[in-house]
């Protein structure tokens, strides 16, 4: 997978809202690639993206990006 398009990608979701779709591209990415994958990518992604997608979960639904970072 092209890791600077799924950046833009995850980026476009985060603006229009659609933080579980974010969260969902990402997902796909680790599946498919692996955890080494996502790190990267994670990376590469600004701060308050990777919060927003943080936050879009509570404690008792864990995500891939709250247990990587």
């Amino acid at each position: 997978m092209n890791h600077l398009a799924l950046i833009t990608k995850t980026q476009t979701l985060i603006a229009a809202g659609d933080i579980v779709g974010a969260e969902s591209a990402l997902v796909e990415l680790a599946d498919a690639e692996g955890d080494s994958a996502l790190m990267v990518v994670l990376e590469q992604l600004p701060a308050q993206d990777i919060l927003a997608v943080i936050r879009e979960y509570d404690n008792s639904k864990e995500s891939v990006i709250n247990l990587l970072v």
